[in-house]
């Protein structure tokens, strides 16, 4: 990071965390670190499995304050290095239609990283039973959905 002209032990210690967490830990394929001149930040791009399609990475601080408005800057800046190799959300769409999908590797100062993904598009969950079946429904979802509001019976009884 420091030949591409980045300063920061602080941000220098974050990206090789994450790219240790996705080589070591997660055994991600063709991981590389790339500079975003722009940002002034390196990103990483991976595999998570061999015949996976190529993800993208960036590397936070945990105490980093990350605005709406700076996720629309990381996605303006943090693009696919070629247009061969395929992305996270790349399909028949056409390129303005497409997803954008960056990785945000948010690590803290005891080495521990947490992964949140950011899009251009609002993502709908992938499979919506399943999110019922894992226990993660509201008690408010529950009991509405069996024909019954959780807080009429509470006004009853006071």
């Amino acid at each position: 990071m420091k030949e591409w002209g980045f300063d920061g032990r602080i941000r220098v210690h974050a990206a090789f965390t994450a790219y240790l967490d996705l080589c070591e830990a997660k055994t991600w394929w063709n991981v590389s670190v790339h500079p975003c001149q722009e940002l002034q930040m390196v990103y990483i791009t991976g595999k998570p499995v061999k015949k996976a399609n190529m993800k993208l990475v960036l590397p936070v601080l945990a105490q980093e304050e990350i605005s709406v408005e700076r996720m629309d800057t990381f996605l303006k800046f943090i693009k696919p290095l070629s247009t061969n190799e395929k992305c996270e959300g790349d399909g028949d769409k056409s390129q303005e239609e497409k997803p954008h999908v960056i990785t945000l590797a948010v690590v803290d100062t005891d080495s521990t990283v947490v992964y949140y993904n950011i899009s251009n598009h609002l993502q709908q969950p992938k499979n919506l039973d399943e999110l019922e079946e894992d226990g993660s429904t509201t008690q408010k979802q529950k009991k509405r959905k069996g024909g019954q509001r959780w807080h009429s019976k509470k006004k009853g009884k006071s």
